[in-house]
Parts: structure tokens; sequence; C-alpha cells
């Protein structure tokens, strides 16, 4: 992934409100606001990927997906779309948080 840096200079202080009202549109289109808001009293800890299940999250005495059995497969198909759905907004957020 390419990223590019841009450095924005605002003029004069009456330029900040303008500035930081178009950044946190655009942030929380994202939900990435709650991590740049320069508000913030504390820095904000940063998504991280998520854990993808594993087949022993379902049951300990198996080894792989293919082990389940049908009730446990669905269960683990479950987990595994949620990771899918964590995975995505984890993604969406670093992204915004890197373009704003």
């Amino acid at each position: 992934m390419t990223t590019s840096t841009k450095t924005i200079t605002l003029e004069q202080p009456s330029s900040w409100d303008s500035w930081i009202f178009v950044i946190k549109s655009i942030a929380d289109g994202g939900d990435a606001w709650k991590y740049i808001n320069p508000s913030l009293e504390q820095e904000p800890v940063i998504p991280r990927r998520p854990t993808p299940p594993l087949a022993q999250d379902i049951n300990k005495a198996v080894s792989s997906v293919v082990s389940l059995q049908a009730a446990e497969l669905e269960r683990y198909k479950v987990l595994l779309a949620q990771y899918c759905e964590q995975l995505a907004s984890m993604k969406q957020v670093l992204n915004m948080i890197q373009t704003v």
C-alpha cells in the first residue's frame, strides 16, 4: 500500500474551525474521528487485526475445520463471518485514519 503525506498549513487561526469541520466530517464517515480527535485527553488505542477463529474454538478435540460436525461447522461459519466483519471494519478505520 502506498501512502502519501500532505502538509497543510493554516494561514490564520480563523481557518481552524472550517478546516477541523471538514476533517471531522470525513473522519466521522469512516468511524475514525474517535481516533484522531485532537480534543481527546488520552491517545486512543488504534484497532488491531482481529484473531481468526480456529476449529479448536468450537471443539477442543479437533485439529482442523474438516473434523467439525455439521452443527459445529455452522457455529464456525458464524464466528468466521463475525471475524470478516471485524476485519473489514478495522481496515476501513485504518484507511480513513491514513486518509485524513
